[in-house]
């Protein structure tokens, strides 16, 4: 368009196969890996930031994300890794701030939180913490910052009984 690459340019072995496949916007690779001729996205795949540094990093079946992946910041920092099932979270994912220390440790089930939620601040201290069921809060939670701290339970994502809060 205009005389940039846009979309998808596909590589062919001699026998017709298409081998590779990369991603364009502006004449400017995006991602690479393999596009099928149904148009799917098809194992291993990388994306790109503009400045060519990698975005994120994991496989496709099927057009879908599939299995272990990993999402960078610009400065090639991991930001979050985890695993996908049929294109949604499943497992443990974990997030990170762009200095390299934990952010958020968190499950997933079918896409939705499923388990046991921990986050930090900075200073790797405790800032949120509690259960979820089918992406929504249950059980006791706990949320704290430098001048206030809540405690209390949720039932089906619903606050619910006493919740306590008191300041620093």
């Amino acid at each position: 368009i205009d005389g940039q690459k846009q979309g998808v340019y596909r590589e062919y072995d001699r026998k017709g196969t298409i081998t590779a496949s990369k991603l364009y916007r502006n004449s400017q690779v995006v991602g690479e890996g393999l596009v099928d001729e149904s148009m799917l996205y098809q194992g291993p795949w990388k994306f790109y930031y503009p400045n060519g540094t990698v975005k994120s990093e994991g496989a496709y079946k099927d057009g879908k994300r599939e299995g272990p992946w990993k999402f960078y910041y610009e400065n090639g920092k991991l930001e979050q890794t985890g695993n996908y099932t049929a294109n949604k979270p499943d497992g443990e994912w974990k997030w990170y701030f762009s200095s390299g220390k934990l952010l958020r440790e968190e499950m997933y089930s079918k896409g939705k939180e499923d388990g046991y939620m921990k986050e930090f601040g900075d200073k790797d201290e405790i800032v949120a913490e509690g259960n979820y069921i089918e992406g929504r809060r249950d059980g006791p939670w706990k949320f704290i910052s430098e001048s206030y701290t809540a405690e209390g339970s949720y039932i089906d994502g619903l606050q619910t009984g006493e919740w306590k809060g008191k300041f620093s």
